[in-house]
């Protein structure tokens, strides 16, 4: 118990150091649950015109089991599940993780996700396909979501 405790604030300080793709909002810490809370800033148009509140879920058993990482935001994107936030990264996957991966490879695996769509397993395949054949029809959805529900 002393050890995940001693993992999580090391992480967390780690999170603290990147702050020009993350801002912490809650920790583990601060309000007595196993979630992290914050805002991821991608840098890909549109989205770099919000801000993304995503929630980082520790198991008990952190960090030999993955986090899952939800979007607490609504955004337009074909890797992202609506209306409940579900994501799909191969680096949280049980035959990919390591217990040596760090949140703040998680978030950076979550903005990467976000500027560069994962167009060939996506989560929403009608959204993979208007990407992939409308980019324009793409751009000004994903504009909408990004006025009504990103924050600034």
């Amino acid at each position: 118990m002393a050890a995940r405790l001693r993992r999580i604030t090391t992480e967390i300080r780690k999170l603290e150091a990147v702050s020009s793709i993350f801002l912490i909002e809650t920790t583990p810490v601060t309000q007595q649950e196993d979630k992290i809370t914050g805002r991821v800033l991608p840098n890909s148009e549109p989205y770099s015109e919000g801000e993304y509140r995503i929630e980082i879920n520790l198991p008990p058993d952190y960090p030999f089991k993955a986090p899952e990482v939800r979007f607490l935001t609504e955004i337009y994107h074909p890797d992202v599940e609506l209306p409940d936030g579900k994501i799909c990264l191969e680096l949280l996957s049980v035959e990919k993780w390591l217990a040596t991966t760090s949140v703040v490879d998680i978030v950076k695996a979550v903005v990467d996700m976000i500027d560069k769509p994962k167009l060939d397993n996506p989560l929403n395949t009608v959204m993979a396909l208007e990407y992939k054949n409308n980019p324009a029809q793409f751009r000004e959805k994903a504009a909408e979501y990004i006025k009504k529900y990103a924050l600034h």
